[in-house]
């Protein structure tokens, strides 16, 4: 059965806030600390994944209503309000042809895994590139 340890939660959405704010030597750093604790290359390329597909809703919501508030994110994405806070702020940093170029990314990356690409490269790939996007 997986555990779930609080303290290693808090690492890894600290890592992901650090990719989504675009900070390449927090990021990097954080990513070897993970790594170091014992973090498997998929679950943080998962985590990476997962984020992107978080901003993408949110661009999303915020193009259709500009004045979104984290409580009509939640219920539009399903997402916990604390959780809507946090990529709603994020997603304001990019545009949503920016986030579909970093998610069409993450499904190159996948099928490269797929088909042998070594997963710490790929993550390692991915995050570079998520903080090298433009706004």
């Amino acid at each position: 059965a997986l555990e779930f340890n609080t303290k290693s939660a808090v690492k890894i959405f600290a890592f992901i806030d650090a990719v989504a704010a675009r900070e390449q030597s927090k990021a990097m750093q954080l990513l070897a600390d993970e790594r170091m604790a014992g973090a498997e290359n998929m679950y943080l390329f998962t985590m990476i994944t997962r984020q992107v597909r978080l901003l993408l809703g949110a661009r999303e919501v915020i193009d259709r209503l500009p004045n979104a508030s984290s409580a009509i994110l939640a219920d539009e994405m399903g997402v916990h309000s604390f959780v809507a806070g946090k990529i709603l702020s994020q997603a304001r940093a990019f545009s949503l042809l920016n986030l579909r170029k970093l998610h069409n990314l993450c499904f190159y990356f996948d099928r490269q895994i797929k088909l042998g690409l070594d997963q710490g490269l790929a993550v390692d790939r991915l995050v570079i590139e998520f903080v090298a996007t433009p706004a």
